[in-house]
């Protein structure tokens, strides 16, 4: 299970701690099962996802579907100390281009973190310092797959692995020129979208890339997991959902 490896910061899960409306399935609240508190909320009906707790992937498990909804974390990201490295994975289903399921902004250095389908509908990851971006996608079209997208990042090296029923892709991008010091502990992360500048002086936040799709899981370290550890992570949601 995720958290028999150290530096689980967050384990969220659409079949457990959610807290929801019976009548309209919206979901307000998803407890942290990492004991960390690093939950995700949102106190606005209008833009709460609804849970279902069936028709998620091949086995009918539970998920929140979204249409331009948000949940936000109760914390800011947390990554280590050394070279400011971190893991991420999600289950989900994007069902359109530009979707962001996972989302990360800092205002103040342009800084980023973002899982999601690209313009060409690609799953894709991005970590960027403000200037240097480091990214990698699948290269095929995604939409409407459930899938599992794992971004792996330290220093100035990024690991992407993404698996899906029709295949999985694994790669790695690195440049000299990404500012390794970059802090992503400013902000607090999203699933349905992220965030960016609005270009105005003075700028402000402004929601991007809203999420046409269903979500299951998302699973958040403090360092970048190895190889091996990755893999067992990636088979623990693979027996679950049964992905591929």
């Amino acid at each position: 299970y995720p958290n028999q490896i150290s530096g689980l910061t967050s384990w969220l899960r659409a079949d457990s701690n959610a807290t929801f409306s019976i009548p309209t399935k919206k979901v307000s609240a998803v407890g942290d099962g990492s004991g960390n508190g690093n939950g995700v909320y949102q106190t606005s009906p209008t833009v709460q996802p609804i849970r279902y707790s069936y028709g998620g992937g091949t086995l009918d498990k539970t998920m929140f579907t979204f249409e331009n909804d948000i949940l936000n974390s109760q914390n800011n990201f947390t990554t280590s100390l050394s070279n400011e490295q971190f893991s991420v994975f999600e289950v989900s289903k994007i069902n359109a281009v530009s979707n962001a399921v996972f989302g990360y902004y800092n205002l103040s250095d342009g800084s980023l973190i973002e899982m999601g389908t690209n313009a060409a509908g690609n799953y894709e990851v991005s970590v960027s310092d403000g200037t240097t971006t480091l990214s990698k996608n699948t290269g095929t079209v995604d939409t409407g797959k459930y899938h599992i997208g794992v971004l792996r990042k330290v220093g100035e090296y990024l690991n992407f692995n993404y698996y899906d029923s029709s295949g999985s892709a694994v790669s790695v991008d690195t440049d000299a020129a990404f500012v390794t010091a970059t802090s992503f502990e400013q902000e607090k992360f999203r699933l349905g979208c992220t965030k960016e500048s609005n270009g105005l002086v003075p700028p402000s936040l402004v929601n991007v890339r809203a999420l046409d799709g269903d979500w299951q899981e998302l699973i958040i370290y403090d360092r970048k997991l190895t190889d091996g550890e990755t893999e067992k992570v990636v088979d623990y949601l693979n027996k679950k959902y049964r992905i591929y």
